[in-house]
């Protein structure tokens, strides 16, 4: 298939004409070196989402790192308590489709007694579990519903002031 230009979605840089999306926030990659808690925050359609799955496909490539991308868009309803074991799902789905065998996480199952604590439990399971720097990419925060957002949000910071220095 010829490459195309896109302007409905993500860019795939072996299917549509586009400009590498690193080069053009170069400053992430020194975020992320530096082991930055950060938001892009941008108006839509600008290449969001395209930078940050760009983003995960060549920090994993190179190594170094275990990233992921994930969308918060379809946690637009219910609580906490019940959204949560649908983050881990989506994470545990995204991981298996996008990551190789050695850097998938633990299953699900054992985290989702503890909805308001799972998601960290389960990140801080994942990184100790793995040879690489975890790197998690959250596409669409702002679509899931303020409870959502706000233990999401929490458990992250948690989870990030508690990690190990490296």
């Amino acid at each position: 298939m010829p490459r195309r230009f896109n302007t409905a979605g993500p860019c795939l840089f072996e299917n549509h004409y586009m400009l590498p999306p690193e080069e053009r926030l170069p400053q992430v990659r020194v975020l992320i070196e530096d082991g930055s808690f950060f938001v892009i925050h941008a108006p839509r359609q600008v290449g969001k989402t395209t930078l940050m799955r760009n983003f995960s496909r060549t920090l994993t490539a190179e190594g170094e790192y275990a990233a992921l991308t994930i969308s918060l868009e379809s946690f637009m309803e219910g609580g906490p308590e019940t959204v949560m074991s649908q983050i881990l799902g989506k994470l545990s789905w995204e991981s298996e489709y996008f990551l190789p065998p050695e850097l998938q996480p633990p299953p699900v199952a054992k985290f989702t007694g503890d909805p308001l604590n799972a998601l960290n439990k389960y990140l801080s399971a994942w990184s100790a579990a793995i040879d690489r720097l975890l790197v998690l990419f959250l596409d669409e925060a702002d679509s899931a519903t303020a409870p959502v957002l706000l233990s999401v949000l929490r458990q992250l910071r948690d989870g990030y002031t508690a990690r190990p220095q490296v």
